[in-house]
Order: structure tokens, then C-alpha cells, then sequence
């Protein structure tokens, strides 16, 4: 998942930064080593916490390209997103083992990996109508 969220970081960052290709990346493979480094070292949460920090770098990214007008289509990526967070609404009771039936094919986790594939369906049409000059 932190390496499919930096494939989202660096279709936002090339159109937002315009860097070179071999910049983005090694930036990139910095910032994932860091962030598995640190759930490596504190463990329990820690996941969660780069992961989280990593989708908030790429809704930063995506909103300051809404704000510089460098987007097609913007409602794609916010409905999207919204997808997303309903999938993550699920997920929490199911993390947090509240709702959390292994032995039912419907729980938590499967409604969250449905509601992703849609969002990532819309990610994909949002991303393919972008000038992303790769």
C-alpha cells in the first residue's frame, strides 16, 4: 500500500514540481526507506502513522494543484477520495476489532478493499486525463 500511494505522490509531484524523473524517484526511495525504517524501529501503530502521513502528503499535493489550476477533471479525484474514506469508515470498526468477523466473507476489511478498488478505479481515470508528461 506505501509503495502504491507513492506511485500517487509521484504522478502529483511531477505535474506539481516539475522535476526530473531520477529526482522524484530517489526522493522517493528516501522517503519510503525512512518510513519503514521508523515501522521497523517503533512497531504497533507505527504503519499506520507513515501510511497516513503519506496519503496527507498526497492530498496536499493533489489540492495544491486544484489551487494552481494544474488539473482536468478534479471531481474524479475527490470522488475518489471520498470513496476512500467510506472504505476507511468500515475498516476502523474491523481494526479495532469491534466488528470484526473473520468467519463472514462481508466484514470491515473486505467492504475497505471493495470500496478501494472503486476509488482506485476513479484514481485511474482521473490520473489518465492529466498532462502527466511521463
Amino acid at each position: 500500500m506505501l509503495l502504491f500511494v507513492n506511485l500517487i505522490i509521484y504522478f502529483s509531484a511531477r505535474r506539481y514540481f516539475k522535476i526530473s524523473t531520477k529526482k522524484l524517484i530517489s526522493l522517493q526511495v528516501l522517503f519510503v526507506l525512512i518510513g519503514m525504517l521508523f515501522i521497523f524501529y517503533f512497531k504497533s501503530f507505527a504503519g499506520e502513522f507513515v501510511f497516513g502521513t503519506f496519503i496527507i502528503f498526497a492530498i496536499l499535493l493533489e489540492f495544491l494543484l486544484w489551487r494552481h489550476n494544474q488539473t482536468t477533471n478534479f471531481k474524479l479525484w475527490v470522488q475518489s477520495l471520498i470513496i476512500f474514506i467510506l472504505g476507511f469508515i468500515f475498516w476502523l470498526p474491523d481494526a479495532m476489532e469491534l466488528w470484526c468477523d473473520p468467519t463472514n466473507y462481508i466484514n470491515g476489511r473486505s467492504v475497505f478493499h471493495l470500496f478501494t478498488s472503486a476509488a482506485i478505479y476513479l484514481l485511474y481515470r482521473y490520473y489518465s486525463l492529466q498532462d502527466n508528461n511521463l
